[in-house]
């Protein structure tokens, strides 16, 4: 009788489940249907945007992932009502009129006029969407853009990167122009090196050193600690073959000194950065001070690898100082990734690795990787309740305190995860070097990529890569991640000329959850291209926890100019490259961990990076007990206790000793 009804028992809950699963399969394809019906309506609505939309869809949604089961598997709905569709490239973002929403910085080139457009457009929180701000036109062919604040009024301005249009010659001479933002929000030019050096003008005290354009991309970061951003750069030429240079803020401009003539770097012997690069201003050894980081050919293994340059204090004054060695990176590495991808509190490396065709003007055609590379160095010491062994472990008390790194050197399969077996690869070529997004999609700690795909037809998918638990080395405790193909974006198959050039992870309306930019051009019927770009909205059903925080730059540190009880001083401009955040962590069994996190830590070739820092808390009650900020050449903690971060931006001020 036992066995005749747990028997039945067992039936019925096996019917009902049947039932669920196929009620479930069929809500899916309903789902799938009026999905397809409501874009199409949309599309027909919009004109297609001119001829440039994505469909979106979970890659398999009947399969199971491991860290998100069936009913939580994250859903974006596509938005064409929040003012995307312009007729221009993406270039940077910032918060330009400083109202803590983050703004587009576009931008065109006319070739027929020979002029470059900056376009900024602002999100209205009225309008619900991107608008048009302003625009400002130059002589040149815009190869980068920046935005920053050069001047130190707390208002965000542009710095480009520029070719001359008239130069019919190869070489890669880059040139930069500065624009201001004005008092009345407009750009205006105020520091052009091309045109110093048509006037034949000295930007330099030592005639050796006057330097007017760059052979690569540059790395911005504040080299002198005096709050202004600098600029560094390489030239061919010389007895080495090349020579690096800085380019000093002088705040209405710049000055340029060879590297070799200033006295912040302890040594003298130097690599040729590498074209294109992926420097990056970047703590490496955990002490909160950001290092210098630059992708370079080794000359005497004859490969690319990493140079450091640690910033160190002796005797009271900041010095740069070279790492013993460089980190040679894996064969055919493409844009180096900086972030703390296995959350253990250390700035870890994601490389890309294909094998590319002159072809195709060196895309990828093949064997397609990302490896992870751990950045190995002392953790926290994860127990509340017992004396730490500081020889092993860094209490929370010194988390900013300066520890013995090593980048993993045995690059074993457990350290490799295959990009595509169906034909797929990474996008970019030698024109346009293309960086994964990085960043945490469903708050849960662990930072995800975001990356752009092409076939061998030309063309384009847009995936997010879950960053996953791959295996965890016990002698070590060393967790190794891997990235798996999660969720999918396409072109759809009608559209026969849309290209995607770039895609980035972006906060559309500042709640803590990472929603969808795509960036897209296209042909048009008279053989014009038109840029445009789609978003792609995320629901948060999953009520994760956050801490959202950004590092401001010092213009107003103690009381900000009012008028009439309102601040009229900008403070959310300034768009610091470098900043470094910790946060201690403590979960509901009691066991404390340590996050790191940089903000803006990469300028050339179009990176793409927010200019804030977002670390995921996970679903549980995860406490933040210390939180600490190191800018560039400082360093300054602060200490929440006993406080549960639930969903909070955090605004900090720069250090003022």
């Amino acid at each position: 009788m036992y066995n005749f009804l747990s028997c039945k028992k067992k039936s019925i809950i096996l019917q009902v489940l049947l039932i669920i699963c196929t009620y479930n399969i069929l809500l899916n394809f309903v789902n799938i249907f009026v999905n397809n019906n409501e874009k199409n309506h949309k599309n027909k609505y919009e004109n297609r945007i001119k001829s440039f939309y994505v469909e979106a869809y979970n890659w398999n949604f009947l399969e199971k992932w491991k860290s998100i089961n069936t009913n939580e598997k994250l859903e974006y709905k596509i938005n064409y009502n929040i003012g995307l569709n312009i007729d221009a490239e993406i270039g940077d973002f910032g918060d330009y009129n400083s109202d803590v929403k983050t703004d587009l910085i576009l931008f065109k080139y006319d070739k027929d006029k020979l002029l470059s457009t900056i376009f900024i457009y602002v999100f209205s929180v009225k309008e619900n969407k991107f608008i048009y701000h302003t625009e400002v036109s130059f002589e040149g062919k815009i190869m980068n853009v920046t935005t920053i604040d050069l001047n130190f009024d707390g208002a965000l301005d542009v710095l480009v990167l520029f070719k001359d249009n008239k130069d019919s010659s190869k070489s890669n001479k880059y040139y930069v122009a500065a624009f201001l933002q004005n008092d009345n929000n407009q750009l205006e030019e105020i520091w052009n090196s091309k045109k110093k050096e048509q006037n034949d003008e000295s930007i330099t005290d030592n005639e050796e050193d006057n330097i007017y354009y760059t052979n690569i991309h540059p790395l911005i970061c504040d080299i002198n600690n005096d709050g202004l951003p600098d600029i560094i750069g390489q030239q061919s030429g010389g007895p080495d073959g090349f020579f690096r240079f800085i380019w000093i803020n002088t705040r209405n401009g710049f000055k340029s000194f060879l590297w070799k003539n200033i006295n912040i770097f302890k040594y003298s012997e130097l690599d040729e950065i590498t074209n294109p690069n992926s420097s990056a201003i970047v703590d490496i050894n955990g002490d909160c001070k950001s290092d210098l980081v630059f992708t370079v050919y080794n000359s005497y293994e004859k490969r690319i690898g990493l140079e450091i340059w640690l910033n160190k204090i002796i005797d009271g004054k900041s010095f740069y100082v070279k790492y013993s060695q460089d980190y040679l990176l894996p064969p055919n590495s493409l844009q180096v990734l900086f972030g703390d991808f296995n959350g253990d509190g250390s700035i870890d490396l994601v490389v890309p690795t294909c094998v590319k065709s002159s072809f195709c003007n060196y895309c990828c055609v093949s064997d397609d990787k990302i490896y992870f590379i751990p950045n190995i160095q002392k953790k926290i010491c994860d127990s509340s309740w017992k004396k730490p062994d500081e020889t092993k472990c860094r209490p929370a008390s010194n988390l900013c305190s300066e520890s013995d790194f090593e980048f993993q050197q045995n690059l074993t399969d457990d350290f490799i995860s295959v990009v595509d077996t169906s034909g797929l690869h990474l996008s970019g070529n030698a024109d346009y070097p293309y960086y994964l997004s990085v960043g945490d999609i469903d708050d849960d700690g662990y930072l995800d990529l975001l990356i752009t795909l092409k076939n061998d037809k030309g063309q384009k998918y847009v995936r997010i890569y879950k960053n996953e638990l791959k295996i965890h080395y016990e002698e070590n405790s060393l967790e190794v991640r891997g990235f798996y193909n999660f969720y999918q974006f396409v072109t759809s198959p009608e559209e026969s000329v849309t290209d995607v050039y770039n895609a980035a992870f972006f906060d559309i309306f500042e709640n803590g959850v990472l929603d969808i930019l795509i960036f897209g051009k296209y042909i048009t019927s008279n053989k014009k291209t038109k840029y445009a770009a789609v978003g792609f909205i995320r629901n948060n059903e999953t009520d994760s926890l956050f801490l959202k925080s950004t590092a401001l730059n010092g213009i107003c540190v103690n009381d900000c100019y009012k008028e009439k009880d309102k601040i009229t001083t900008k403070t959310l401009g300034g768009n610091a490259h470098g900043p470094t955040f910790k946060i201690t962590v403590i979960d509901v069994n009691g066991v404390k961990s340590s996050r790191i996190g940089v903000q803006k830590s990469q300028s050339a070739h179009f990176p793409l990076q927010l200019p804030y820092v977002l670390f995921g808390l996970g679903r549980t009650s995860n406490y933040v007990e210390e939180f600490y900020v190191g800018m560039p050449t400082h360093e300054q903690n602060i200490i929440i206790c006993g406080s549960l971060l639930y969903q909070i931006r955090i605004l900090l001020l720069y250090p003022t000793h």
